[in-house]
């Protein structure tokens, strides 16, 4: 049986969260525009950067909220690995922020945008917790599947 995602979707979140941005980018384009701008027009760059970042982002939410929940389920184990080697890349390759304050690396530079694996790691974290603790075939929460989740999370 073929479910009806749109039916699942969840409009006021999304509406909430766009409204959220446009005063995010309103309040980046009246704090980065200096006194040759006025109005909204000619929008400064930064401005311009973080809409379209946001643009992307939109995108993005809109293509992983109709993948069924059970995909990540079955590859929980598999994105938290690639998180972990993510972690590592950026120990070896990675590079620092603006002013490299001491010695940090965060970033790895893939040409067309920098990554930071610390943001894709929280996620996998998320994911794999949720299905570490939400076994549901592995009885109540047992000690052994809480402490397997703290080490994921110590990790």
């Amino acid at each position: 049986m073929r479910e009806n995602r749109w039916q699942q979707f969840d409009v006021v979140i999304v509406a909430c969260v766009l409204g959220l941005v446009l005063a995010g980018v309103a309040m980046i384009h009246s704090a980065t525009c200096g006194s040759p701008c006025s109005g909204l027009i000619p929008p400064s760059s930064y401005a311009v950067r973080q809409g379209l970042s946001a643009a992307v982002g939109f995108g993005l939410l809109i293509l992983i909220s109709l993948i069924d929940y059970r995909f990540y389920r079955v590859y929980a184990f598999h994105l938290y690995g690639f998180a972990l080697a993510l972690l590592v890349i950026v120990l070896i390759i990675g590079r620092g922020g603006a002013d490299d304050d001491y010695g940090a690396k965060r970033w790895i530079y893939l040409g067309v945008f920098d990554l930071q694996a610390s943001e894709v790691a929280k996620l996998a974290v998320l994911v794999a917790l949720a299905r570490v603790l939400g076994d549901k075939g592995l009885g109540p929460l047992s000690f052994r599947r809480l402490m397997v989740s703290l080490v994921m999370v110590a990790i």
